[in-house]
């Protein structure tokens, strides 16, 4: 009786862990594609699209959210200026 008690246990806390939802997983994703524009004396501008996304598996169930970022800096830490914007355009963006 007590060997049949201990079997059913057993049998129960495996049923238990095995209700564990081993399918739902969440997973986040960075790409960055950037260009330098060498504009002489010094004057350098990074163009960039940076992606992040963020992936959720959940049994038969995927969601994928992304979120585009475009920057522009200046190797001085100056404004970038709108014109090169106008003049190079951002790089793709990759996924």
């Amino acid at each position: 009786m007590k060997a049949r008690v201990m079997a059913v246990a057993l049998v129960a806390a495996l049923a238990l862990v095995g209700c564990d939802d081993d399918d739902d997983e969440d997973y986040s994703a960075t790409s960055e594609n950037c260009q330098v524009i060498d504009y002489g004396e010094g004057e350098q501008y990074e163009l960039c699209c940076t992606v992040n996304c963020y992936y959720h598996y959940d049994d038969d169930e995927y969601v994928e959210q992304c979120v585009e970022e475009r920057t522009c800096s200046s190797s001085t830490g100056s404004a970038c200026p709108h014109w090169v914007i106008e003049e190079y355009d951002y790089p793709p963006c990759i996924y």
